[in-house]
């Protein structure tokens, strides 16, 4: 954590699993608190794959994963998601296909961050989101915060 307030969550994610394990492992020797970790991007990579592609990463600590298919091209499922949720390490989702993904991983207990800021809202308050990992923030943090916090 940076000291009592935040906690730190390295975007570790690559296309090429070596890349992700080294970043992801070189991250927590730094001292970051979580990973979050993407499926390969632009590849046609199959369910095995995709499972054997973000447990490489999760072997070295906390994990969120990163499901973004309008920019890698592919959609991490939630089969996919079910098989890898019993990992010791496994620390939820960031998700962006929309409230009724979030909505489901919420009602199996999964804890589910909006990749949308713009659906961060509706996704926390009436979806059962955890909040949001955000772009927008970077650059009006205290405008989402006040989105996210005070309702």
């Amino acid at each position: 954590k940076f000291g009592d307030r935040t906690v730190v969550v390295g975007n570790t994610g690559s296309n090429s699993t070596a890349e992700a394990v080294f970043a992801t492992k070189k991250g927590f020797e730094a001292g970051m608190d979580c990973s979050l970790l993407i499926n390969p991007y632009y590849g046609k990579t199959n369910k095995r794959g995709i499972v054997m592609h973000l447990e490489a990463g999760m072997k070295f600590g906390p994990a969120i994963i990163y499901n973004v298919p309008g920019r890698t091209g592919s959609d991490i499922l939630p089969d996919v998601v079910a098989e890898i949720a019993d990992h010791e390490n496994f620390a939820g989702m960031k998700e962006c296909m929309g409230h009724e993904r979030i909505a489901e991983y919420s009602a199996k207990g999964i804890p589910c961050w909006s990749g949308n800021d713009e659906q961060s809202h509706e996704s926390r308050y009436k979806h059962g989101g955890q909040g949001v990992i955000s772009v927008t923030s970077n650059v009006v943090p205290g405008l989402m915060r006040k989105l996210m916090f005070d309702g």
